[in-house]
């Protein structure tokens, strides 16, 4: 079973969607610069080097987990 993430701009345009295992959230490699994160749950997230967020952002300080690149 899997789950979809997508990722939108300001202006609600997709820029890149994600199908991850069911009941975990993995961002490797995603672009988040620009993403709209209120509200966002992303204590668990996988993120690995390649995922680019916006200056200013801690993914730690979120709860997420940063992996090795797969």
């Amino acid at each position: 079973m899997t789950e979809t993430i997508e990722i939108r701009d300001d202006f609600s345009a997709l820029l890149k969607r994600h199908v991850v295992p069911a009941g975990g959230s993995g961002l490797r490699g995603a672009v988040l610069l620009g993403a709209e994160r209120t509200g966002a749950q992303l204590a668990g997230a996988k993120y690995d080097s390649k995922t680019q967020f916006p200056v200013g952002f801690h993914p730690g300080k979120a709860g997420m987990l940063r992996v090795e690149s797969d």
